[in-house]
């Protein structure tokens, strides 16, 4: 039996402070008849695959929706605070693009969004992105732009593919809200310390506006 509407999940608690004032402390809340509930859900592709599962399999929502931040690859045209909606999420290991390894032919290696789900979640102010999920942050600009070219994505977010893995058993709608926190470098860590709280505020105010107007997307509101 369902006892969440809507799951709101982030890597961890200082993703989701931007939903404060519209859920509360205890990051809970009905929002225009839905019941919301915000979580953390593990830093890493790992942890936020099992965290996430163990949510759905908890409360059984309508729908999932992930928010926080997000490093962009060079030569992209992200800026940072921008918010961007994933489309797609991708595996992104350095060394099957290097062509040194390789994916067993029945391995999953991306995910779709949910197109309903995502299509409510975006704005004029927002961009539609393809997200690169390795299991470790990318360091080298070099590196990065050839993840990037070879994958054809736009952003990187080591998260977000064990979130949507999570939610393709059940078949639980999935959308991804991030914020841009930096550009991929060598200088990433020290950028994201300085932005990720602004650039995970700037993406809780679109799904925070999203659950106000009725959280359209969701099977029960199409």
């Amino acid at each position: 039996m369902s006892t969440t509407d809507v799951l709101l999940v982030a890597p961890y608690t200082p993703e989701l402070e931007g939903l404060s004032s519209l859920l509360g402390s205890s990051l809970s809340a009905t929002v225009r008849g839905l019941r919301v509930k915000a979580v953390a859900v593990g830093i890493g592709l790992p942890m936020a695959a099992a965290g996430t599962m163990s949510r759905i399999d908890a409360s059984r929502p309508a729908g999932v929706v992930l928010l926080g931040t997000c490093a962009a690859y060079p030569g992209r045209g992200l800026a940072t605070g921008q918010v961007v909606v994933a489309t797609r999420m991708l595996l992104g290991d350095a060394a099957v693009v290097a062509g040194r390894a390789a994916y067993p032919d029945p391995m999953t290696g991306q995910i779709d969004t949910h197109k309903v789900l995502t299509s409510a979640l975006s704005m004029s102010t927002t961009r539609p992105v393809r997200v690169a999920s390795p299991l470790a942050m990318t360091m080298e600009s070099q590196l990065a732009l050839r993840l990037s070219q070879q994958l054809d994505c736009d952003v990187e977010h080591l998260e977000a593919f064990g979130v949507g893995l999570a939610c393709a058993p059940g078949h639980v709608p999935f959308a991804a809200v991030l914020g841009v926190s930096h550009e991929l470098g060598p200088n990433g860590r020290e950028s994201w310390r300085l932005n990720h709280r602004s650039a995970a505020h700037a993406a809780a105010q679109v799904v925070a506006a999203w659950l106000q107007s009725g959280a359209a997307g969701l099977p029960h509101t199409e």
